[in-house]
């Protein structure tokens, strides 16, 4: 789970990262065992897919967040802090 802007470009570089990483292996598998590639490729998609996923669950805390500023403020899969 994304906390913070750092992490957010973390994550980001890593998404970079495997998907040149599955370009790589397209460009070298793929064409001389399509079949390979597919089943090779799965573990590269689930990563890519599941990045992805924290990513824009983050930049949409961080659009809500900065929508209702007035609101207590809270981390992701947080519950806000409640005031006495």
């Amino acid at each position: 789970m994304i906390r913070t802007e750092e992490e957010l470009m973390v994550e980001q570089e890593a998404l970079g990262n495997i998907e040149r990483a599955l370009e790589s292996l397209r460009a070298d598998v793929e064409p001389k065992n399509p079949r390979n590639f597919a089943v090779y490729a799965e573990a590269y998609l689930d990563q890519i897919n599941m990045l992805k996923a924290e990513i824009d669950e983050y930049l949409t805390w961080r659009k809500l967040q900065s929508s209702n500023s007035c609101a207590p403020q809270s981390t992701p899969n947080q519950q806000p802090t409640r005031v006495a």
